[in-house]
């Protein structure tokens, strides 16, 4: 496991109230893990601040998966994304 993935982990871990380890690409975030779309937007802001990017909210219906938000998240840290650009 990469440290990416280990850092989203923990964070998709602690908004879901799960331990790191319960945590795989495979789950639904909203349906195995049980968040709804506050906490996803909250774990947008804290995959935000931890990276130093800017996902706007917008995108959180693009996220099914821990793995659909990893990937994501690999997209803005290409792109550089940051709060003016969007």
């Amino acid at each position: 496991m990469n440290i990416l993935e280990e850092e989203v982990k923990k964070i998709v871990a602690k908004i879901a109230k799960k331990d790191p380890s319960q945590i795989s690409p495979g789950l639904k975030i909203f349906e195995d893990l049980d968040i709804d779309s506050l906490r996803g937007t909250e774990m947008l802001a804290r995959i935000s601040q931890k990276f130093k990017i800017f996902i706007p909210d917008g995108k959180l219906g693009e996220i099914s998966t821990v793995g659909d938000a990893l990937k994501m998240i690999k997209k803005f840290l290409k792109k550089g994304h940051k709060p003016a650009e969007e």
